[in-house]
């Protein structure tokens, strides 16, 4: 893989990690759990469905591993997910990504992959829509903490 790539890559991953830890940890359980409306999701929810979102993608997709996502699931109105629990799950799925990156070679990266709709996209293009749907992500959770 280009370098140039591999360290946008990186310095993308650790600046969202660093962000969504330093917003997570400024609020309490009830703000994390929070929802501003019955249409919106919580913070918890949308740091569930990225970690959700990285198995999938970078762990299923790319490196074959079994599948056990529930999506759904990242979206219940039950769901309800302390603040310690939600920094542990940032740490470990954003390093899973990382060691992915770390460990693929250019061939690898340059693999394609049949997404839904039968397109197509490279691992690279995957691991750089992933990185924009999490600043999108992240984007809401900073929102949502400005509210509470």
């Amino acid at each position: 893989m280009n370098d140039f790539i591999k360290e946008h890559i990186r310095a993308v991953l650790a600046e969202l990690e660093l962000r969504l830890i330093k917003t997570i940890s400024s609020l309490n359980d009830e703000d994390l759990n929070w929802r501003p409306n019955n249409k919106s999701n919580s913070i918890a929810n949308l740091v569930i469905h990225i970690s959700g979102h990285i198995h999938q993608r970078i762990e299923v997709g790319i490196m074959q591993e079994k599948d056990w996502r529930n999506r759904e699931a990242e979206f219940s109105r039950d769901l309800f997910v302390r603040k310690e629990s939600l920094i542990n799950t940032i740490h470990t799925s954003f390093s899973r990504f990382m060691n992915v990156v770390e460990a693929l070679t250019e061939e690898e990266m340059l693999k394609r992959q049949v997404l839904s709709g039968n397109r197509t996209q490279t691992n690279e293009e995957i691991m750089l829509r992933c990185l924009e749907h999490y600043s999108e992500h992240l984007g809401q959770i900073i929102y949502i903490s400005k509210m509470r």
